[in-house]
């Protein structure tokens, strides 16, 4: 079956309540992909990691950690398109996060959609 080229990451952003400053990356093709982290001032760097369709794979932050990550798919130049933004226990205690068109609104197939974990999927079944 043919991949649309709306096939991508999304990542399901866990809500602020649980306590648990994670960010799972849920693949929609078949495509392997390396997510880049960038780290605001302040909070601990991150190391990359692979991601595919063979599986979910969830990362783990610091508590408080903000910044940006986005998606390269494998033998892709490596340079941010689409960003996935989160602050973890940011203002009042609660944790924000949207995707940004901001650096390249043309990326297509990575960074696409995020959630809250105990949200509704806003993938239409």
């Amino acid at each position: 079956m043919k991949q649309s080229s709306s096939s991508a990451l999304v990542l399901m952003a866990m809500a602020a309540t649980s306590h648990a400053a994670t960010v799972t990356f849920w693949t929609l093709d078949q495509a392997q992909r390396t997510v880049y982290f960038t780290s605001n001032p302040g909070s601990a760097p991150m190391t990359p990691v692979q991601v595919s369709g063979q599986k979910n794979s969830t990362v783990t932050f610091a508590d408080n950690w903000a910044g940006n990550f986005y998606a390269v798919q494998s033998g892709g130049q490596n340079k941010p398109g689409m960003l996935g933004e989160v602050q973890f226990s940011g203002w009042l205690g609660k944790t924000y996060f949207d995707v940004s068109a901001i650096v390249d609104g043309s990326d297509r197939t990575n960074v696409k959609q995020m959630w809250p974990k105990t949200g509704q999927t806003p993938i239409p079944r």
